[in-house]
């Protein structure tokens, strides 16, 4: 999936400092990347086994009937009806 194009900007500044400040933070750098590298492949390694999973799919499915329901209802009647899904959705009947 491809990003939306948004005006984006890089400043490059040289930091002035002593060696051991800016290694520090290099390496500070460096720890935090590889952290933010490995806690993102394991949400889209967890996100990918949820969406294979029939209850998610059953989910996805429950909710696009809800939304084409919501349109052809008046306005008077979808704040009930939409409660009343909500209960349905997190009820029983949709354990595995």
């Amino acid at each position: 999936m491809a990003k939306g194009k948004t005006p984006s900007f890089i400043i490059d500044v040289e930091l002035i400092g002593e060696n051991r400040d800016l290694f520090m933070i290099e390496s500070e750098l460096e720890t935090n990347r590889v952290i933010y590298n490995t806690s993102l492949g394991e949400y889209l390694k967890r996100e990918k086994q949820m969406k294979r999973t029939k209850r998610y799919k059953k989910l996805v499915r429950i909710s696009r009937v809800i939304k084409s329901n919501l349109a052809n209802i008046s306005n008077e009647e979808k704040l009930t009806y939409y409660q009343n899904e909500r209960k349905n959705l997190s009820g029983e009947n949709l354990k595995n």
